[in-house]
């Protein structure tokens, strides 16, 4: 795993902390369960960074987002063979529907990393599919 991976993965984690911060702050009851979007970051996290490392920062119990994480693990099918390519599906405005809103578009996307990436358009989202698929492939550098 390189550095840079690693460095992206525990700002992912700073992030992802703040965010179980904020929620726990503002839950309604305190025996609320863990919204399922954030268990996902934790153990998408998880498999990046060590455990304990990612439990401690989220207050959460290793044993617990082990557990969840071999559970997800379970139900994901097989990786790729090496050298294969994964499988991508390409947004066209075509095939949305596209009707452009007086705000435009904003697209989030985030990979199992915890890279993150927010894109805004104010027109039509010309060039949408290029910059998904290269942000899902990863390795590649935007301006």
């Amino acid at each position: 795993m390189s550095m840079q991976t690693v460095s992206q993965a525990e700002q992912a984690l700073a992030e992802l902390a703040e965010r179980f911060s904020h929620w726990r702050r503002n839950r309604t009851n305190a025996h609320e369960r863990i919204p399922a979007p954030l268990w996902d970051q934790a153990v998408a996290l998880s498999q990046v960074l060590p455990n304990g490392q990612v439990a401690k920062a989220l207050g959460l119990g290793a044993t617990d987002l082990r557990k969840r994480r071999l559970a997800q693990q379970a139900r994901l099918p097989p990786m790729q063979a090496p050298g294969t390519e994964a499988p991508f599906i390409e947004v066209t405005p075509e095939r949305r529907g596209w009707v452009g809103g007086p705000s435009g578009t904003h697209v989030e996307l985030e990979r199992p990393d915890g890279l993150r990436m927010h894109i805004r358009y104010g027109s039509e989202p010309a060039g949408l599919s290029e910059v998904v698929r290269a942000f899902v492939e990863g390795g590649r550098c935007f301006s």
